[in-house]
């Protein structure tokens, strides 16, 4: 660690953004950074005049601009931590690496591959560093390098799932949260694409161990639903074929009352692997790799930061946890799949059920649990379980007006 600290500005500090803050305060006490700046709309509002106060008895300075940050502290900062919205990702991490700054930017990128691939043609994309935080815990590294030392053989298939209940509020929380677009602007909020982006991104990068993080998607099967009353997907399913012959097959959902761990089943020709990302616990043929988490979400955040941090010190991002480039598949993955399955399905409120004495807020597909099982075993689609009858039914309907405008803007063809 150099003598200075990195003088850091953090953008956005409400919502999951205090998780962050209270994580860089760990590392301002270490020396690691010293927290120079916060930007939220939030901090020129007076009803939170005493958060204001608070940031500023640290002698952070506040704005509630991104732009007029960057102008009043030209020279005064080194890096900046992004905590936004989704919809704001791209337009900040560019403002941002513009005035020469690093970047971390919390997990996903951006919301579409025009996006990223802007982003990759600016001369300083090397300095942003994504925060796929959980891929980064000792049960991925270990899995990892099971995989790049041959202990599973050739890879053959990658499988991921996961029940994770979301209640009404969680919809409720912000305008963009279960939106698809909001001013103009893609979202496509969703399980794949935010609360579990991680588990989808851990494939590319299990993946990468062994193919190398080039290997694309040769063929793709997806659908899409919504139980909750939102404009985007709560459930969805996908199977691919990648160009090295590994199948991908994912299952996710929020829209359940039965909580499943975010879980990855590696299968090669010679053992298979597996991790239950929640816990931190990892396998290879029943063989303990990883049994704990590495610490608490705080210090599994700050060791996510230190990495960053030492790429500022060494003014390089060649060893980032997570760089810009190793989201290319991930983000591709997503954006093809909704194009093929055009659209998403309503499930039929007779398929749905609730229990609002223990979940409260919660919608829940009937036996979901089950349908999992079964897809996992072999089905590889919702649509193709024995026990998944609303998936079959209804049709996907097209993307809202708010999708198809800001895709079309944002498409590959247009410069």
């Amino acid at each position: 660690m150099n003598d200075q600290p990195i003088r850091l500005a953090q953008i956005g500090v409400g919502g999951f953004g205090h998780y962050h803050t209270q994580a860089l305060l760990q590392m301002e006490e270490r020396g690691w950074v010293r927290l120079a700046a916060a930007v939220d709309p939030a901090l020129d509002l007076e009803k939170n005049l005493v958060l204001r106060e608070e940031w500023q008895r640290r002698s952070t300075r506040c704005f509630g601009e991104l732009r007029e940050c960057l102008r009043q502290m030209t020279g005064q900062l080194d890096a900046v931590l992004i905590v936004t919205p989704i919809p704001y990702h791209f337009e900040m991490a560019l403002a941002c690496v513009d005035a020469d700054l690093f970047v971390y930017l919390e997990k996903p990128p951006v919301a579409t591959v025009r996006q990223l691939e802007l982003l990759l043609k600016h001369p300083k994309s090397d300095r942003i560093a994504v925060g796929f935080n959980r891929s980064c815990w000792p049960c991925f590294r270990e899995m990892k390098a099971a995989i790049g030392q041959g202990r599973l053989g050739k890879l053959r298939s990658l499988r991921a799932s996961a029940l994770w209940p979301r209640p009404r509020a969680y919809y409720e929380r912000a305008a963009w949260a279960g939106r698809l677009a909001v001013d103009g602007l893609p979202v496509f909020d969703g399980p794949a694409s935010n609360a579990l982006a991680h588990l989808v991104m851990g494939l590319f990068q299990l993946l990468a161990a062994q193919c190398g993080p080039a290997c694309s998607v040769v063929d793709l099967e997806a659908e899409f639903y919504r139980a909750h009353e939102i404009e985007s997907y709560d459930t969805l399913s996908l199977t691919a074929r990648m160009e090295d012959g590994v199948e991908m097959i994912i299952a996710l959902s929020h829209a359940c009352l039965t909580e499943l761990p975010a879980t990855i089943e590696i299968r090669g020709d010679e053992a298979t692997g597996i991790i239950d990302v929640d816990s931190g616990f990892s396998t290879v043929n029943g063989v303990v790799l990883t049994d704990v988490l590495g610490g608490s979400y705080y210090a599994q955040l700050v060791d996510c930061y230190e990495n960053f941090c030492r790429g500022v010190q060494a003014q390089s991002g060649t060893d980032f946890n997570t760089n810009l480039e190793d989201t290319r598949g991930y983000l591709t993955l997503l954006e093809t799949a909704y194009a093929v399955a055009k659209g998403i399905r309503t499930v039929g409120k007779h398929h749905l059920e609730y229990d609002e004495k223990n979940m409260p807020g919660c919608v829940g597909i009937r036996d979901i649990p089950v349908v999992l099982r079964e897809l996992m075993n072999g089905a590889r689609l919702f649509s193709r379980c024995p026990s998944a009858s609303w998936a079959r039914s209804g049709q996907a309907n097209e993307a809202c007006d708010g999708l198809r405008e800001s895709l079309a803007f944002h498409s590959p063809g247009r410069t």
